[in-house]
C-alpha cells in the first residue's frame, strides 16, 4: 500500500539537533509488549478508517511500519505525537523491534512453505540534509531522490515496489503523487503461500459476490469440505482459520453476521 505523510518543518533525520540512533541498538524487547503495541495501533486504525459502508481494504501493520521510519528521525512535538499514535516508548526499543521483524522476514525468505517480504523505504528530496549516521543505522531504508523530476522519481519508487512484490504491483504511484513532495513513505508487502489443505480446481464454480447489499457480480468461488478451527458463538462475527502448509501462518476470516462491519469493531475492546 502507499503511505504519504507530510510532517511539520521536516524535523526528520536532518542535521539538526535530533540524536542519531546507535547502530548497536539490536537487543529485541520482550515479545508480548511488541505484539500488544502493534495490535493496539492496528485495531485503533481500523476503527478510525472503517467507512460506513462498502468494501474496504487496509493493512494497519504496513501503515505502522512506514510511520516507524518517520519516527526514528523525528523530534519535539512530532516525536511525541508519533509515540502516542504508534504506541511507542523510545527509539532504542523501537529500533530493536523493527530490526527483529526485518530479521524474521529475512529468515522466512528461504521458507519452502511460503514466501513473505516486507519492504519499507523513506524517500527524501535531495535538497533535504540527511544525517550520515541515519543511512548507516537504517541501511537501505532511506534514499535521496529528486522530486523536482516527478516522472523519474515515480519511476524509481515504482521500480522498487515492483521488484519487492515480484511484479505483482508494477505501478504504485503516478508522477503527480510526488510532485513538489519533500518526503515519501513507502511500504510494500508480498506474500505467497500454499494451503495446508489445497482446494481442488475442479470444484471451482461461478457464484454471486455482493459488492453492495443490492449489487452482485459473478466470480470464481473455491470450495472444499474439511475440519478447520471455527468459532460460531454469540459474538457479532463468525471466525474461520485456514492454515498454510507448515502451520506457521494462517488466514483468519471474520464474517460479520449482519453484513455491517461496524457491529463487530467493539468486539476488539473485549
Amino acid at each position: 500500500m502507499r503511505v504519504c505523510v507530510l510532517l511539520p518543518a521536516l524535523a526528520l533525520l536532518s542535521r539538526a539537533s535530533c540524536q542519531c540512533l546507535s547502530s548497536s541498538d539490536t537487543s529485541p524487547p520482550p515479545r508480548l509488549p511488541i505484539l500488544r503495541q502493534t495490535t493496539t495501533f492496528s485495531l485503533d486504525l481500523l476503527k478510525k478508517a472503517l467507512p460506513p459502508s462498502g468494501n474496504f481494504f487496509i493493512s494497519p501493520f504496513s501503515v505502522w511500519s512506514a510511520l516507524v521510519l518517520a519516527y526514528f528521525g523525528s523530534r519535539g512535538n512530532t516525536k511525541a505525537e508519533l509515540e502516542q499514535v504508534l504506541r511507542l516508548t523510545n527509539r532504542e526499543d523501537t529500533l530493536a523491534l523493527f530490526r527483529a521483524l526485518e530479521r524474521r522476514y529475512d529468515s522466512q525468505e528461504a521458507n519452502q512453505n511460503y514466501t513473505i517480504n516486507s519492504a519499507n523505504r523513506i524517500y527524501f528530496d535531495q535538497s533535504i540534509p540527511v544525517r550520515e549516521c541515519v543511512g548507516k543505522v537504517l541501511d537501505d531504508k532511506v534514499k535521496l531522490i529528486d522530486f523536482n523530476r516527478p516522472d523519474a522519481a515515480a519511476a524509481d519508487i515504482n521500480a522498487f515496489v515492483n521488484a519487492e512484490t515480484r511484479g505483482k504491483i508494477p505501478k504504485l504511484i503516478e508522477p503527480s503523487f510526488v510532485k513538489d513532495a519533500k518526503m515519501f513513505l513507502t511500504n510494500a508487502v508480498y506474500f505467497k503461500g500454499f494451503w495446508k489443505y489445497p482446494f481442488k480446481p475442479q470444484r471451482t464454480h461461478k457464484d454471486k459476490f455482493f459488492v453492495t447489499p443490492e449489487e452482485s457480480v459473478q466470480v470464481d468461488m473455491m470450495t472444499q469440505t474439511g475440519r478447520f478451527k471455527y468459532v460460531d458463538s454469540e459474538k457479532p462475527a463468525q471466525v474461520l482459520e485456514m492454515p498454510y502448509r507448515g502451520d506457521a501462518v494462517s488466514m483468519v476470516v471474520l464474517l460479520p453476521r449482519s453484513g455491517e462491519p461496524r457491529r463487530w469493531t467493539g468486539w476488539s475492546d473485549a
